[in-house]
């Protein structure tokens, strides 16, 4: 784009104006020509932050430093479209970094413990200690460790 611009500002140059006045259109025309393609070079920039993309800082950072080359401003425009991590909370996938693994983090739900006090299910323990003891999983003295605070339960 910059290339492009310098390009046409040559041209206008080169055509020498026959008096003061076409000095002046020829100033306006590189003065539209200019902010158009500044226009056309902030394209990623300017979608970026319309879309509030999380990394539009780094977007516009890399499209002004790295845009001239083409592949700096195609990357850049491809990045600002691209759809981040969207969360009801707000945060839009910003918290990590560049964002490469931004839809690996699944939402896990933690239910609560469930009451453990009905006489079946504390059987069902003492019955698993006894046959742990019995197989040999766990000594006799581990036995009666874990067996305490069944009995206190009840």
């Amino acid at each position: 784009m910059i290339e492009l611009t310098a390009f046409s500002i040559v041209l206008a140059l080169a055509a020498k104006p026959a008096n003061a006045d076409d000095n002046t259109d020829l100033l306006a025309g590189i003065a539209i020509v200019g902010l158009i393609a500044t226009l056309v070079y902030m394209i990623p920039t300017i979608v970026a932050f319309c879309r509030s993309h999380p990394n539009r800082w780094l977007i516009a950072v890399i499209n002004i430093v790295l845009g001239g080359t083409g592949i700096g401003w195609l990357g850049s425009l491809v990045w600002a479209c691209s759809a981040a991590h969207l969360s009801p909370s707000g945060s839009n996938g910003g918290e990590s970094g560049l964002n490469l693994f931004v839809n690996d983090a699944q939402r896990v739900k933690i239910e609560p413990a469930g009451q453990q006090s009905n006489f079946d299910d504390i059987a069902t323990q003492l019955l698993r200690l006894k046959r742990l003891r019995d197989d040999g999983a766990i000594a006799s003295d581990e036995y009666e460790d874990l067996k305490q605070p069944l009995i206190r339960s009840r």
